[in-house]
């Protein structure tokens, strides 16, 4: 041991270790009143108090406590003054500095920072144990220091993640070698955190499970449920959705048990994840409606902001602009009055469904004012989620160049941070570009580089964009072979296990490349095969409530309609499609459909003579222009489905630990 510690203090910190907080706080407050405690109990009793209030105001919702902690830190900083023990007044200050991190305190986390560094050069001459005790500290604070940088606009090494992992690494064989069994447990979770900002989500997951076991042998309910959800956070970033609810219920079980009051709405949130996933999108909300009901009323400012942020983004699936930007808006709302200074997702979220609505220069103008302040503040996450997005935008506006130039700048930024999904994602978006514009070697050369992706990382979800991206690739050839395993690709996919998004693109893209090949042969099965993709596309959008993608597939049923020559069906369906669009706020679909209807109404006169000179099957897709439509509504798609908050989450939802 550093110290020679009593009997008292030692029992604290033991009760500690295992979440016995009450009873810690309790003993401590014993040890700090009592007049014949020695000084330097008092200190560590001072210090314990605030580690043990610090748990009782997560676990009871109680924010008014962390003031409580504040002060406690700052009492020992202030008594450790006149101690000639280097451990004990790194050990305060230690303190002081995470308190101070949890309440963005930043500036001052800062001076603390520099006042611990200077005890170091105080106290040359200190015993081996208690320098190793400094060192700890000094390491595991070097470890953490990024994220002040970050949050303060300084410049931020581009080598942050390495370099936090080895300083973290050495604090963790300090702390073991003094016997600090608390403060080692927390050196191992951050280590797994490291791993996981980088994306390697395998060894995070190694790493969570050694830290969840110590928990579990220091029978710590509190630190078990978390090690749970952080696990569960990296199942779903590596799309293994199967594993959600198994950890959903034991960490909610655990919670319930400790009587946690601050998790119920955080694990509402989880499950309403795992149902956005899935794509049962009513499921979803009902969990994330619950979640944000139990954070309003606890007056979680920033759990409401999530729960508000999510409930936007159900809403955005299904389509249902104006209910999404008005709760995204709200979200956003809550984010300005807490006079937070940098970027934010849900600056982002709105700006986005801005774009939506087409109001495309209102998003354009949002999203580079979010690009500025993210590259202000050296936020990484906000910086490459926002260039996806303008990239989007000018896709949007038909500047295919800028579009493409953005995406390459948010892959040079993912390649030096190293995330390997992160990469891949962009990778994908880069082929979509260029699959769109028929440049195949483009697209096969960033192919390629996604091939190599998917050899180094194990993870489903990016699995399937890379073979959605094959098939892509495949489909644009001028080879009749590459188009025909595009087809098999494409069929082979659908027999899988595919997420909303990648559903909807798959159908969209068989659909289109069974068309083109409808044009070259007349053959009526293809038709069938057809309208059977355009139906289960119907279908999927009203099992999820998703108005927008049920109004693309009246769209297009009524583009089949009209190639059976079936006028009083397809006009049946434009008007389904106009009525949902007027409910629902769908502006940017209101001037298609009216056109569409138009074109009905001009065509009316052609397709019935159509009919009555047997017109072949190719004939009649000439007039209609069939391809065209599938083509719009696929391209919208592409850009719709990309959205991603990157590194944060793997789509458009907020998540808090």
């Amino acid at each position: 041991m550093v110290l020679s510690k009593s009997k008292e203090i030692i029992k604290i910190e033991d009760l500690i270790f295992k979440g016995q907080y009450r009873e810690a706080t309790d003993t401590s407050d014993k040890i700090i009143s009592n007049k014949k405690s020695s000084k330097e109990d008092r200190i560590l009793a001072l210090i314990n108090k605030g580690r043990s209030i610090f748990m009782l105001g997560i676990l009871e919702l109680n924010d008014e406590l962390y003031n409580e902690v504040l002060n406690c830190y700052e009492d020992a900083v202030q008594e450790s003054k006149d101690q000639e023990s280097l451990a004990i007044k790194m050990d305060a200050y230690f303190g002081l500095i995470l308190i101070y991190l949890y309440l963005k305190k930043y500036e001052e986390c800062l001076q603390a920072f520099d006042k611990i560094e200077h005890l170091l050069d105080l106290h040359k001459e200190v015993n081996e144990s208690e320098l190793k005790l400094a060192n700890a500290i000094m390491y595991f604070l070097r470890s953490i220091k990024h994220n002040v940088y970050l949050n303060t606009g300084r410049d931020v090494p581009k080598d942050f993640l390495e370099k936090g992992m080895k300083n973290m690494k050495k604090s963790l064989k300090l702390y073991k070698e003094i016997s600090y069994k608390f403060e080692a447990f927390i050196c191992e979770i951050n280590i797994a955190n490291l791993h996981y900002a980088k994306g390697n989500y395998k060894e995070a997951i190694k790493q969570y499970e050694i830290a969840l076991k110590i928990a579990e042998d220091a029978e710590n309910k509190y630190y078990q449920s978390l090690m749970l959800v952080q696990i569960v956070d990296v199942y779903w970033r590596m799309g293994d959705l199967e594993k959600l609810p198994i950890y959903i219920n034991q960490f909610s079980k655990i919670d319930e048990e400790i009587g946690n009051k601050r998790t119920f709405g955080r694990n509402q949130n989880w499950f309403g994840i795992y149902y956005a996933e899935k794509g049962d999108l009513d499921k979803a909300l009902e969990h994330f409606e619950k979640a944000l009901d139990n954070w309003e009323k606890n007056n979680q400012k920033d759990w409401i902001a999530t729960g508000n942020n999510n409930i936007g983004a159900v809403y955005g699936l299904k389509g249902d602009i104006n209910k999404a930007l008005e709760c995204y808006l709200e979200a956003y709302k809550i984010r300005q009055d807490q006079n937070i200074q940098g970027p934010t997702i849900e600056a982002s979220n709105v700006a986005y469904m801005y774009y939506l609505k087409g109001e495309l220069d209102k998003a354009y103008n949002l999203f580079k004012k979010e690009l500025t302040t993210s590259e202000k503040y050296k936020n990484n996450r906000l910086i490459m989620l926002n260039l996806h997005l303008i990239s989007n935008v000018y896709w949007q506006q038909g500047k295919a160049k800028e579009a493409i130039q953005t995406c390459k700048r948010n892959l040079k930024i993912r390649e030096k941070l190293g995330n390997k999904l992160e990469i891949g994602y962009t990778l994908k978006q880069l082929i979509n570009y260029y699959a769109e514009l028929n440049q195949q070697e483009q697209a096969k050369k960033y192919l390629e580089n996604f091939k190599a992706i998917i050899d180094e990382v194990d993870n489903k979800p990016l699995l399937l964009d890379y073979r959605i991206s094959e098939a892509l690739t495949l489909k644009i050839s001028n080879q009749q072979r590459d188009r025909i395993k595009a087809e098999v690709l494409f069929d082979q996919l659908l027999e899988g296990k595919l997420i909303y998004q990648n559903h909807v693109a798959v159908l969209l893209n068989l659909s289109e490349l069974l068309l083109n090949e409808l044009q070259n042969t007349n053959d009526e099965t293809i038709l069938k095969k057809i309208k059977k993709h355009v139906n289960r596309i119907y279908g999927y959008a009203i099992s999820n409530n998703s108005y927008l993608l049920t109004v693309e597939a009246l769209w297009l049923q009524s583009q089949i309609a009209m190639i059976e020559l079936n006028i009083k069906e397809a006009r049946s369906k434009l008007q389904k499609a106009q009525e949902i669009i007027n409910e629902k706020g769908l502006e940017r679909l209101v001037t298609r459909i009216a056109i569409e209807n138009e074109k009905l109404e001009k065509l009316s006169f052609e397709l019935i003579e159509a009919g009555k000179k047997s017109y072949s099957i190719s004939k009649r897709m000439e007039i209609i222009n069939v391809q065209n439509t599938v083509k719009e509504i696929r391209k919208k798609r592409l850009i719709e489905d990309t959205l991603e908050d990157i590194s944060s989450s793997r789509k458009i939802f907020s998540i808090k630990i």
